[in-house]
């Protein structure tokens, strides 16, 4: 016998924790600390996945890789030395994530995140301009799962 709950009965979803989507959270335990123990007490400091790059000014290739690196299990390094690019292996992939932006006349200049996914059995790549982390991670998810049919 299953056991019902409030919104069960109200036939609504459940609402969703205010840390689940935040870049901070990596499997349910919080990441985010600033020096002079500064730290988020129930999102007052979260940085939503789906908020547009554009619209976080300090954040980092290197952050956007350790929360992706952490949620995927992918191992990022950078690529050069000091050229803002990480590079990690997945099952059937390498990716590639880096900020850049694009032309003033193309999509108002905008920052994106650069993604480059390339076949480890050199078959074949893919790379695009996506806004969100969780366009980043939806893609990575996508192209690991279109290579384990093949």
């Amino acid at each position: 016998m299953e056991q019902l709950d409030l919104f069960d009965l109200l036939d609504v979803q459940a609402p969703e924790f205010i840390c689940d989507t935040c870049l901070f959270d990596i499997n349910g335990c919080c990441s985010f600390s600033k020096p002079g123990g500064r730290y988020c007490t129930l999102g007052d400091s979260k940085i939503d996945i789906n908020t547009p790059v554009d619209q976080m000014p300090r954040i980092t290739a290197k952050r956007i890789a350790d929360y992706i690196g952490k949620k995927l299990k992918i191992d990022f390094h950078e690529k050069y030395r000091g050229d803002g690019r990480l590079t990690g292996k997945t099952k059937n992939n390498t990716v590639d994530i880096y900020l850049d932006q694009y032309p003033e006349d193309v999509f108002n200049g905008e920052k994106f995140i650069g993604v480059c996914i390339d076949r480890r059995d050199k078959l074949g790549g893919f790379g695009c301009g996506c806004s969100t982390v969780k366009e980043v991670i939806d893609l990575i998810q996508k192209k690991e799962a279109d290579n384990e049919i093949r």
